[in-house]
């Protein structure tokens, strides 16, 4: 370094040397030494000189005169050094872009990146995570069914490997054919998830289903037509008059040659011999196979005289009338029998009259004149029953006489009432065979009827909303404190004096007890809480002695034993009864713990007071706190 001038000091870029400038003679130049002869030299070493010594260069800025490598004009790379001397490391354009991998999948997000020589702790070059607060999800990853991109290609359980096979059923028989399929994490319509169909075109074909004659393999077996449930019976038909033996039947789907569908034929040798063939009577030739020649039927009537030989209620035939006066009556006495109706007849007759057509049976009778209208033999009573036809309702029925009295009907309930009357033989409209309707105006009151709150005698008993089917069920309240019991009860529109809307009462005849009664020293159950006295005693033996039974002791004494001690009678069998196994003792004497042998055998010391067997309860003794309780409980007289 040169003396007499200030020192030249390292300052950014470019290099500032006018104090040392002005140290240089006239002509000279200022020239720093360049030990690496890279172009640069170090600011705090210069000399002054026309030209440029050897090992110095014109420009200084240097930070590394060691390696030529570095100077103010290098190229920044990743290296760890400050290549181009401005006092920052790795600052160049070669640097890398590293992405925020926060699930550790080796995928980072796009919106969470730093640029570096190398990848800092959890940053990866890859930014193709779509979700990276899952490392389950990544481009690596299998797309899974379970409605999430797990791969990252925007798509959602797209070729999934865990989606199942489904395979079209074009005839939605649930079957599929194994031709068409698809790999989907669900069920698509019209898909199924078997490829068991043989032939999907129909849904006469799938597995299972029963063979039939279609020329199709029903049942998927890889047989067509075999033991079909539809296959018609054949018959061999050895004389061709188209009916077979019946004892040469067999199955199948197809008619073989020499078989026909009908059997009967109980001549299979002689074509003129079968079922329905016409009979000739007299030759001894069951011709028609009803194994009959003469009387099929056995009616009596030969096949040659009988309508229907084969048919035991048609024999001769019906008879038949002609109609003169064409009333669609038939004169009797122009009876013919015949098979078939001949022509110009009728199959009515009883016309006693044929040449007029007013005369016929069920005509009217007139009673101006003494014809037998009607050919009922008789006028002008035809039932003898002393009323002519025109004051009979029915003068063919004896019992029909008059006509009745009917009562008017207006709110058409079906009973009428005394006023308003009719005479007719037949129930005329809008009135009835009762007069006992208490209000004709109204269709909901008449006897019977239903009676609901409306404030009307619905059943006509003279009573206004007597039970109801629509009220209220009560219960007797005798003593009037509001609570009732449950027996006996009414149904009413309105609640009444005497009556209450509950059951809950537990003694109907004193007032002072009733639910939410006040409990006094009286021995009664004043509240009806199903408890004594309970106010006055720390313990009661329904509401904290019974539950303690019930934990510990009803295993043994629950129901069986010698003692039992179950909530229905257990008071009842322990309190003031004689202990068993130890005379003098009771089991639980009220007020008075030393003479309680149950006390004695709950603390294990029924020994002292010569009781035998286990404590109780045997092997898990109370604890102080329930032993407690049973002891005061003695003592306060042991209240129920």
């Amino acid at each position: 370094m040169l003396t007499g001038c200030p020192p030249v000091t390292e300052t950014d870029d470019p290099i500032d040397t006018s104090d040392v400038s002005a140290c240089a003679g006239a002509g000279e130049l200022i020239f720093y030494g360049d030990a690496d002869g890279d172009g640069f030299g170090l600011a705090t070493e210069y000399q002054f000189a026309c030209e440029a010594p050897e090992g110095t260069a014109e420009r200084a800025g240097d930070c590394d005169d060691t390696d030529p490598s570095i100077f103010p004009a290098a190229e920044e790379v990743c290296n760890g050094i400050d290549d181009n001397c401005d006092s920052a490391v790795d600052n160049g354009d070669d640097l890398s872009t590293f992405y925020g991998d926060t699930d550790g999948d080796g995928f980072g997000s796009v919106s969470d990146w730093v640029r570096a020589c190398s990848a800092p702790t959890g940053y990866v070059s890859a930014a193709t995570d779509c979700d990276d607060s899952d490392a389950a999800i990544s481009p690596d990853a299998d797309e899974l069914c379970n409605g999430i991109d797990d791969n990252c290609d925007d798509g959602v359980d797209n070729d999934a490997v865990d989606a199942d096979t489904w395979y079209a059923d074009f005839d939605n028989d649930g079957f599929g054919t194994i031709r068409t399929s698809l790999t989907e994490c669900e069920k698509l319509l019209g898909y199924v998830d078997n490829d068991l169909d043989c032939n999907d075109a129909t849904a006469l074909v799938a597995p299972g289903l029963p063979e039939l004659c279609d020329s199709l393999d029903n049942d998927c077996d890889g047989s067509v037509d075999e033991g079909a449930i539809d296959q018609p019976t054949w018959y061999t038909d050895g004389d061709g008059d188209g009916f077979g033996d019946p004892a040469t039947e067999e199955l199948g789907c197809k008619q073989r040659t020499g078989f026909v569908a009908e059997g009967g034929d109980c001549n299979d040798d002689d074509d003129t011999i079968f079922p329905g063939a016409v009979e000739v009577c007299g030759d001894g030739v069951d011709s028609d196979c009803s194994d009959k020649d003469v009387d099929g039927d056995e009616d009596g009537i030969g096949k040659c005289d009988d309508c229907d030989d084969h048919d035991a209620s048609i024999g001769l035939g019906e008879h038949w009338y002609t109609d003169g006066d064409l009333d669609g009556f038939g004169d009797e006495a122009t009876a013919v029998q015949a098979c078939v109706q001949p022509a110009d007849t009728l199959a009515l007759g009883g016309d006693c009259d044929d040449d007029n057509v007013d005369v016929h049976p069920g005509a009217v009778e007139l009673c101006s004149d003494i014809i037998d209208r009607d050919c009922d033999g008789t006028n002008p009573d035809g039932d003898g029953d002393g009323l002519g036809h025109c004051d009979d309702c029915d003068d063919s029925d004896a019992s029909i006489t008059v006509p009745t009295t009917w009562f008017e009907d207006t709110d058409g309930d079906g009973f009428g009432i005394r006023g308003s009357t009719i005479d007719a033989c037949e129930l005329p409209e809008d009135y009835s065979a009762s007069n006992d309707d208490c209000d004709d105006e109204d269709p909901n009151s008449f006897p019977g009827g239903s009676e609901t709150c409306d404030g009307a005698d619905n059943d006509c008993n003279e009573l206004v909303d007597d039970d109801p089917s629509d009220g209220t069920t009560y219960f007797t309240d005798a003593d009037l404190d509001g609570f009732g019991v449950a027996t006996p009860t009414r149904k009413a529109c309105s609640l009444e004096a005497g009556w209450s809307l509950n059951a809950t009462d537990c003694d109907d005849t004193e007032a002072t007890i009733k639910p939410g009664g006040t409990e006094t020293d009286n021995d009664t159950d004043d509240d009806c809480d199903g408890h004594i006295d309970e106010d006055f005693f720390t313990y009661v033996h329904s509401r904290d002695i019974q539950p303690i039974w019930d934990s510990n002791c009803n295993g043994c004494h629950g129901s069986s034993g010698g003692l039992t001690i179950a909530l229905t009678d257990g008071y009842l069998n322990i309190v003031n009864v004689p202990s068993t196994q130890v005379t003098g003792l009771m089991r639980i004497a009220p007020g008075d713990p030393d003479v309680s042998y149950i006390w004695h055998k709950l603390q294990g010391m029924q020994g002292t007071v010569g009781g035998f067997g286990n404590s109780m309860p045997p092997g898990s003794p109370l604890n102080a706190s329930e032993l407690s309780i049973i002891e005061t409980w003695i003592l306060e007289g042991a209240p129920p």
